[in-house]
């Protein structure tokens, strides 16, 4: 039985490490670290407090404090002698309140008074987790004053515990940047009217903008047919523009010098079979210079200046009618039928301020501002 629970409790060990080292959230990781550190050290009280402004304070990581408001944790923070003294010392991971004061020092100390007497708390060890040269948060783990101080022995399985703790934070924070970087570019390019569309390696759509998608549609059916349908939720690839991208792959793949692609792209147009002047031009991207990832495909669609009168303009009314919901283009076409915002409430069974609303929406995506904008805008159609 002995051995049972000593390899039932190194399994949750093992279990709370892999956790922590797959967390993608702040969240995740300090429930998994709280996991991790307990399972090492049972007993001890933990906190968690960010250094920089990019991460806020939080409920979840004061939640073993007795500290009520952001307001106390931050004048903890301020007062804490171990984080001046770590910031004071970047190569320091690790600090206990004898490295900076004596004991009767810190008995005196306002810190002491305000922050650990009214807890009952008399011993603290500080974790610094550094990015390079910056402080990326700090952890502190606490003890009463009826418990013995950290002993040598557990300040090395604290010691050891660093690094993990360390690279998994490190690894979440990475994640939240290129998912800041990921929407702000999506911001960027989301109302641009040139067509962009990301694929990964295997073809899969990572990013797709307005403009894309009613290309991708014109793309695949005849502009008097594309400019009835509803822009679909999930993009779809065209298969010529497909087949072109898995030639290119096929290309990259037999030419065997990855490292000549490394840092650039290369790409290659195409023609649509029956379009005069619309093309799909596809590059292959690979930024990663060690070689190890695999590259991507950006694929943009464009209009040439052969391109037809004719088809540019039912291009161009496609790409702005496609926007419109089915129950957007029923409101929009009762209008141009004259009725009034009170006759298409009643024909449609909605209020006249959901009618108000969806007309507000029409003109937003239609970029049309009145009633005899819309009409003329359907009627050329």
């Amino acid at each position: 039985m002995r051995v049972r629970r000593i390899t039932s409790a190194l399994d949750a060990e093992l279990q709370a490490l892999l956790d922590l080292h797959a967390a993608k959230t702040l969240k995740q990781f300090w429930r998994s670290a709280q996991r991790v550190l307990h399972s090492a050290l049972p007993g001890v009280t933990l906190w968690f407090a960010p250094v920089q402004d990019w991460l806020p304070p939080s409920a979840a990581f004061r939640a073993e404090t007795a500290l009520q408001a952001d307001s106390q944790f931050q004048r903890f923070l301020a007062r804490h002698p171990l984080k001046a003294f770590l910031l004071a010392n970047p190569q320091r991971h690790l600090a206990t309140f004898s490295d900076v004061m004596t004991d009767a020092q810190l008995r005196r100390s306002r810190f002491y008074r305000e922050f650990m007497t009214p807890q009952h708390e008399r011993f603290s060890v500080v974790l610094a987790l550094w990015h390079q040269t910056s402080l990326r948060a700090l952890i502190g783990l606490n003890r009463l004053q009826d418990d013995n101080d950290f002993s040598r022995a557990e300040l090395g399985t604290i010691g050891s515990l660093h690094g993990h703790l360390s690279a998994a934070l490190n690894g979440v924070l990475e994640l939240q940047r290129e998912r800041s970087a990921r929407g702000a570019l999506e911001l960027v390019l989301a109302p641009l009217p040139l067509p962009i569309v990301v694929l990964d390696w295997e073809l899969n759509v990572l990013y797709h903008n307005h403009a894309a998608n009613e290309s991708a549609m014109l793309w695949l059916r005849r502009p008097a047919d594309a400019h009835c349908l509803k822009q679909a939720s999930r993009f779809e690839v065209p298969a010529h523009v497909g087949a072109l991208c898995r030639e290119l792959k096929a290309v990259w793949i037999q030419s065997g010098d990855r490292a000549r692609h490394s840092s650039g792209s290369t790409g290659v147009a195409m023609d649509h079979p029956t379009l005069p002047g619309f093309q799909a031009s596809v590059r292959l991207v690979h930024p990663d210079s060690s070689g190890l990832r695999m590259p991507f495909f950006v694929v943009v669609f464009e209009h040439t200046h052969g391109l037809p009168n004719a088809t540019l303009a039912d291009a161009g009314k496609f790409s702005q009618l496609a926007r419109l919901s089915v129950r957007e283009r029923e409101v929009a076409s009762l209008v141009c039928k004259g009725e009034s915002n009170k006759e298409v409430a009643a024909r449609l069974g909605k209020s006249v301020l959901t009618v108000k609303t969806q007309l507000q929406s029409i003109y937003g995506k239609l970029g049309r501002v009145g009633r005899g904008r819309l009409i003329s805008l359907l009627q050329e159609r």
